[in-house]
């Protein structure tokens, strides 16, 4: 059984998991310590899926096309990013929204890339080629990185 470590977030294996050292801590019912199923807290629930879903998909880009697009007065833009089988919710803060060079719409064709090597700038060209808008988060790519990105497909 892989055992989630709640410290540092992160798994020590595949699919069970309970607290690491078997103690109810972090809002880990005593029911698991009886044998059943831990219980979460949401923001620990969306901490262990987050770290999981990194960790699977770090060199993913997801396309898909927006729909149901809110723009608040706060300047943030929430929506949802669907294809012909699923969808997702999704958030872009106003820090992001503010330095986009177009407007979001409904009915757009976009990319959602988090690239961490050059290496990752073909694929983001080809959706570039194909007329796709594409969104990069770069806040944890390494600067000078995110510079040859930036540069390469400018």
């Amino acid at each position: 059984m892989a055992s989630f470590d709640w410290e540092n977030g992160g798994f020590g294996g595949a699919t069970e998991f309970s607290a690491s050292n078997g103690n109810a801590k972090n809002g880990v019912a005593a029911s698991e310590e009886a044998g059943g199923p831990p219980t979460l807290s949401v923001g620990e629930l969306t901490r262990l899926l987050k770290s999981v879903v990194e960790e699977i998909f770090f060199d993913v880009c997801v396309v898909g096309e927006i729909s149901n697009l809110s723009q608040p007065k706060s300047g943030h833009a929430y929506f949802t990013l669907k294809d012909e089988t699923a969808q997702l919710s999704a958030a872009i803060w106003k820090s992001t929204t503010s330095k986009l060079k177009f407007d979001l719409r409904n009915g757009m064709q976009v990319v959602l890339a988090k690239p961490e090597r050059f290496e990752q700038a073909a694929e983001i060209a080809d959706h570039l080629r194909d007329r796709r808008s594409v969104l990069m988060n770069l806040e944890t790519t390494a600067k000078d990185t995110a510079r040859r990105l930036i540069d390469f497909l400018s």
